[in-house]
Order: C-alpha cells, then sequence, then structure tokens
C-alpha cells in the first residue's frame, strides 16, 4: 500500500519525522504533501487521502474518522492583545474571536457559542499576525503552536493567557474504517515508543 499523506501548513514539522519514523519501522511506503488545514480535512473525510498525520480527537470528529494513539498532547489557550481587559473566556462575550479555519479553537468558538464575532483565518500564523495588528480581540489558539509563531514572528503585542480551554490528544488520523492502516500506523507508533 502507498498511503496518500497530507498535513496542513499549521502542523509542526515534528508530526512529519514521526511519519516518517513510523514508514520506517512498518515498511509504508508514504508522500507526504502539504495543504490547508480545512482542504485537508475534507479530504480525509471523504476518503481521497489515505492518513492526516495530526489531527485532534474529538467525539464529533471520531464519527468521520479513526485516530490512532496520541503522539502528544496539546492545550488550547486564549490568546489576547497585550495590555487588553481580557483575563478568562467570561471575558470574551461582544468580542471579535479569531480562529484558524475548520481547527479545534474553531470547532470550541462555535460550539460554545463565544465572542460576537468570529474571524477565520487560513493558518495559525495569519491569526496571531492579524491579532497583532488590532484585528480582532483575542484567538483560541494551540499554546505551543501559538507561542512558537509569536516568538518566530516577533509579535510584541500578543500574549497567552494561563487559563487551558481545551486539552486534547494529537494523533494520526485515517478515514472511518481503514483498520489495517490504522493498526499498522499503531503498530509503528508503539515501536517508536518502545525503542525510542
Amino acid at each position: 500500500t502507498q498511503p496518500n499523506t497530507l498535513f496542513p501548513y499549521t502542523t509542526l514539522f515534528r508530526s512529519v519525522d514521526i511519519i516518517k519514523a513510523v514508514a520506517r519501522v512498518t515498511g509504508l511506503n508514504i508522500r507526504v504533501m502539504l495543504g490547508p488545514w480545512q482542504v485537508v480535512r475534507e479530504q480525509l473525510e471523504n476518503k481521497e487521502i489515505d492518513l492526516l498525520i495530526g489531527m485532534y480527537k474529538t467525539e464529533e470528529r471520531m464519527k468521520k474518522a479513526d485516530f490512532t494513539i496520541p503522539h502528544f498532547m496539546s492545550i488550547y489557550v486564549i490568546f489576547k492583545q497585550k495590555g487588553a481587559e481580557i483575563k478568562s473566556v467570561h471575558d470574551l462575550a461582544g468580542k471579535t474571536i479569531l480562529v484558524q479555519e475548520g481547527d479545534l479553537g474553531h470547532d470550541y468558538v462555535i460550539e460554545n457559542n463565544i465572542g460576537d464575532k468570529i474571524i477565520t483565518k487560513k493558518n495559525g500564523q495569519e491569526v496571531l499576525k492579524a491579532l497583532n495588528s488590532g484585528e480582532g480581540d483575542a484567538s483560541i489558539t494551540a499554546l505551543l503552536h501559538g507561542t512558537m509563531l509569536v516568538m518566530k514572528h516577533n509579535m510584541k503585542n500578543v500574549v497567552p493567557l494561563e487559563e487551558k480551554l481545551i486539552q486534547r490528544s494529537y494523533c494520526i488520523a485515517v478515514p472511518k474504517g481503514n483498520a489495517p492502516l490504522l493498526a499498522a500506523v499503531n503498530e509503528g507508533l508503539n515501536i517508536l515508543k518502545t525503542t525510542g
């Protein structure tokens, strides 16, 4: 088999190293391609691709995809403009919230009816750059990824809050029902955990 593997631009490149290591220990022949998150998510759900190497496991997503064991845990928090009077999620009432389209933060804002207006961007970098320039009031973003982007792009006007809004398992996803591929990837992840 030759899985056609996609991941969004916003995924940490650590995931590429993980899937390449899984391919080495399992003999899977993979081809890694980049794509916008919303597009690759739909391609996975429509069974147009075989793997998505970084996806948060949620009840809703489990209806359309199967997930491997997690390869790390991620925490989502509020990022705000420095000096803004936002101390918790309760302070987001009436605010404009920036999110990556189709991301876990986007799902969270919609499901919990947070903020007055939602502005979507194609990736996390666009979200935080827009926040840094004053386009919105806050963002719901993964803490690690957001912090890395803020440092990399020297965004002096953006800071994270400590309040943890979401904590989810970050997994490799396969289209619903592809048990053989799921088993092979899980086996590879287990071998990596055992051998380092």
